[in-house]
C-alpha cells in the first residue's frame, strides 16, 4: 500500500477527531470555550481554530481521493503495467481502499461461493463449518450482524456472550438459587457481636447451560443478479440481516426452549398477571405489573394489535400514561415513563403475553459459530437461479431461574413480568 495513502489517512483520522471532540466539548449550545483541545483564548479566535481545522480535513480528504483513484487505476492494470511491483511476491493484494480485505463486500463472497464449488474460497483457506457452509470472514460479516436497536428488542438490550474458543459447546454459567432462598441467593445476615460466633451460611448455586443451536435460512437469487456483486451484496445482507433479526426476536420472546432459545414469556422466572377484563388492557393491569418488577432497566413489548387499547389508557386521574415517542429523533414511546415497544412477534391481544415488562439486562444470549454462506446452482437450475443459505449457531434464556423472594420474607418480584 502507498505509504502516502496511509499517511494522510492517519493524519486525516487525528483531525477529524480533533474537531469532533471541540464540537462534543461544545456541547448543543455550541459554546466553543468549553472546548478543552482549542487553543484560542478569545471565540472569534476559537472561530477561526474550527475553520481553519475543516479547511484542513476537505483539502485532506481531496489528497486521499487522489491517491485512492491512483491505487485503483495500477490494481486494474497491474497485468499491463509489467514495471510497477505493487505487492512483494507471495504477498495479498490490497484493496484500493488501502485495507487488507480479501472481498470488496458481502455479494463479491457469496459469487466465490458459488463458482466451481466454493474452489476459490478454499483455495484462499476460508474455513467450510460443520454445517457445510464457508465462514463469512469478520470484514464482510458485520454488515448481516449489525443490529438495529429501533429494529431488534431484546438483543441490543441483553447480555450477549462472545463465541469464544469453543464457540458451539455448552457453556455453564454459575447462578445464584434464588426463589425461595431470598433475592441474594441464600446468604443470610445476623448479628455478630464481638467474641460471639457469626453464622456460616452458603450461597446455594445453580447453573445456567447454555448450548448454540444450529440455524439457518436461505433465499433464491436470479443468477443475473448473482453476476452483479455490488447490487446483489446490498439486496442478500439486507434480506438476511432483517430475516435473522427478526427469527430471533421472537425465539428470544416466545422460544421453547426446546432446540431454540427459551424466551422471556417461557422463562421459569416469569411472575403472570391475571387480567382485569378479558380481552383487553386496563390501567390496573399495568399498576400490577409494575409492582411485581425487578430491575433496573425494564422495557414495555406489547403486541401490535394492542395499541388502540395502550394509547388510550389514562390513570384514576384521566392524565393519559402513554407518550408517543419520535422515532426520527431515537426516542421511544413510553408507558408510565418506561420505554414500550410494539412488535408482531409475540402473542396478539387478549391472550397471555400480549404485554410483558422485561429487564432484557436480565437475559443472558450464547452467540455460537457463524454465519455460514452455502449456495447450490442445481436446486433451481433450470429457472437459471442459485439457492443461498445462511446458517448460525446461538442459544438464549434469562439468567434468573425462578420468581425472587423479596427482603421482607413475602413479596415475589422477577425482570419478567407476564400479563395472563
Amino acid at each position: 500500500m502507498n505509504p502516502k495513502l496511509v499517511e494522510k489517512r492517519n493524519t486525516y483520522t487525528q483531525k477529524q477527531k480533533l474537531l469532533e471532540k471541540a464540537f462534543k466539548d461544545a456541547g448543543d449550545e455550541r459554546d466553543l470555550m468549553k472546548s478543552v483541545d482549542l487553543k484560542g483564548t478569545t471565540l472569534k479566535d476559537r472561530i477561526a481554530e474550527v475553520k481553519a481545522l475543516n479547511d484542513e480535513l476537505e483539502a485532506l480528504d481531496a489528497e486521499i481521493q487522489e491517491l485512492v483513484d491512483l491505487e485503483s487505476t495500477v490494481v486494474k492494470n497491474q497485468d499491463r503495467i509489467k514495471s510497477i511491483s505493487m505487492f512483494p511476491k507471495g504477498s495479498p493484494k490490497s484493496n484500493p481502499d488501502g485495507s487488507d480485505k480479501k472481498f470488496a463486500n458481502f455479494g463479491e463472497f457469496c459469487q466465490k461461493a458459488v463458482v466451481n464449488g466454493g474452489a476459490e474460497l478454499k483455495a484462499m483457506g476460508i474455513d467450510v463449518g460443520e454445517a457445510g457452509g464457508f465462514a463469512v470472514p469478520d470484514e464482510v460479516s458485520q454488515t448481516i450482524l449489525a443490529v438495529d436497536p429501533k429494529a431488534a428488542i431484546v438483543r441490543p438490550r441483553a447480555q450477549v456472550l462472545p463465541p469464544g474458543n469453543f464457540p458451539d459447546g455448552k457453556l455453564e454459567l454459575p447462578a445464584l438459587r434464588q426463589g425461595g432462598s431470598g433475592v441474594y441467593g441464600g446468604v443470610t445476615f445476623a448479628p455478630a457481636n464481638e467474641g460471639t460466633q457469626g453464622m456460616a451460611n452458603d450461597p446455594k448455586l445453580d447453573l445456567i447451560v447454555l448450548e448454540p443451536q444450529r440455524t439457518s435460512g436461505y433465499v433464491m437469487v436470479g443468477n443475473s443478479l448473482l453476476r452483479n456483486a455490488p447490487a446483489m451484496s446490498s439486496f442478500i445482507e439486507n434480506l438476511f440481516r432483517n430475516a435473522k433479526m427478526g427469527l430471533e426476536d421472537l425465539k428470544f420472546i416466545m422460544g421453547s426452549g426446546i432446540n431454540e432459545p427459551l424466551g422471556l414469556l417461557n422463562s421459569p422466572c416469569a411472575l403472570t398477571v391475571p387480567r382485569n377484563t378479558a380481552g383487553t388492557i386496563k390501567f390496573v393491569d399495568i399498576q400490577t405489573m409494575l409492582s411485581l418488577m425487578v430491575g433496573d432497566n425494564p422495557i414495555w413489548i406489547a403486541a401490535k394489535k394492542a395499541i388502540p387499547a395502550i394509547v388510550g389508557l389514562a390513570d384514576l386521574n384521566n392524565n393519559a400514561i402513554f407518550v408517543q415517542g419520535d422515532a426520527t429523533k431515537g426516542l421511544a414511546s413510553t408507558l408510565l415513563g418506561f420505554p414500550i415497544y410494539f412488535t408482531w412477534r409475540q402473542p396478539t391481544v387478549g391472550t397471555k403475553g400480549d404485554l410483558m415488562l422485561v429487564d432484557p439486562s436480565y437475559y443472558l444470549i450464547k452467540d455460537g459459530s457463524g454465519p455460514y454462506i452455502a449456495a447450490s446452482e442445481h436446486v433451481a437450475f433450470r429457472e437459471d437461479q442459485t439457492a443461498i443459505k445462511m446458517t448460525w449457531f446461538y442459544d438464549a434464556m434469562s439468567w434468573v431461574k425462578s420468581p425472587l423472594l423479596m427482603d421482607n420474607g413475602v413479596d415475589l418480584a422477577s425482570p419478567i413480568v407476564v400479563l395472563q
